[in-house]
Order: structure tokens, then C-alpha cells, then sequence
């Protein structure tokens, strides 16, 4: 193999590293992106729950809860989408690396899992609040 076979081949898998963190860049945008639509979602149906729950009708009580579960159902399915495109590329990245660093493949995977097991948490709380609210235990 030739000096300039060398370099070229060096050159090459740089790029290919270079546009794989970029992707994973991207990726990690989208998710937080897609977590603070979430949030913002969730608070709201959380203020209007608190301020005008209790004098809601039934129907229009699960009209607006069913709305709210669908569309953080749509934002939970994209964030775990995008956490999946994730994870695959920091494991692309890892094989072009040729790393044996376990825990840096790790890291991105436990905060996927970890948005998958809180963010449904805070659906499941702010919908319990919202039917609270319109149920007040009487003391």
C-alpha cells in the first residue's frame, strides 16, 4: 500500500466519522426538540386541567384528554424514533472507532430508556391529575 493509499483511506474513515457524529447531532436535536414539545404539551394540559377541570362536562373532560393522550403518544413514538436512529449510529460510530469503550455506547442507550420509562410516567401522573381535579376526594 502506497503512502497517498494510506492517507486517502485515513481521509475517508475521518469523514465517515465526521458525518456520523454529525447525524448523531442531528438526532440528539430532534430528540430534545421532541422532549420539550412534550413538556410544553404537558404543562399546559396540566394548567388547563388545574384552572378549568373541575367545570368541564364528561364528555368534554375525555374529548380534551383524549386529544391530549394522542398527540403525546404521536410526540413519544417520535422521540423513541429518533432515540433509535440515535443508538444506532453512537453503535456505527463505535465499530469506525474500533473502540472497546463500553460505557460510551452505554451512555446514550440509558437516556433513551430512561425518557421511555419517565416521560410516559408524567402522561400517565399529569392524566390522574386532570381526573382528580374533576373528582376531588371530599374530606
Amino acid at each position: 500500500m502506497t503512502e497517498y493509499e494510506i492517507a486517502d483511506l485515513a481521509l475517508s474513515k475521518a469523514m465517515q466519522l465526521q458525518g456520523a457524529v454529525s447525524q448523531i447531532q442531528v438526532q440528539m436535536g430532534i430528540v430534545s426538540d421532541g422532549i420539550q414539545l412534550f413538556m410544553a404539551v404537558l404543562f399546559g394540559f396540566l394548567a388547563a386541567a388545574y384552572f378549568i377541570g373541575a367545570q368541564l362536562e364528561r364528555l368534554q373532560a375525555l374529548i380534551f384528554s383524549g386529544l391530549y393522550l394522542l398527540w403525546q403518544i404521536w410526540t413519544l413514538g417520535a422521540i423513541s424514533t429518533r432515540g433509535v436512529v440515535m443508538l444506532e449510529l453512537v453503535a456505527n460510530v463505535a465499530e469506525l472507532r474500533g473502540s472497546s469503550e463500553v460505557w460510551s455506547a452505554n451512555v446514550p442507550q440509558s437516556l433513551v430508556v430512561g425518557l421511555m420509562l419517565i416521560l410516559p410516567g408524567a402522561l400517565c401522573a399529569s392524566l390522574y391529575f386532570m381526573w382528580s381535579v374533576r373528582h376531588p376526594k371530599k374530606a
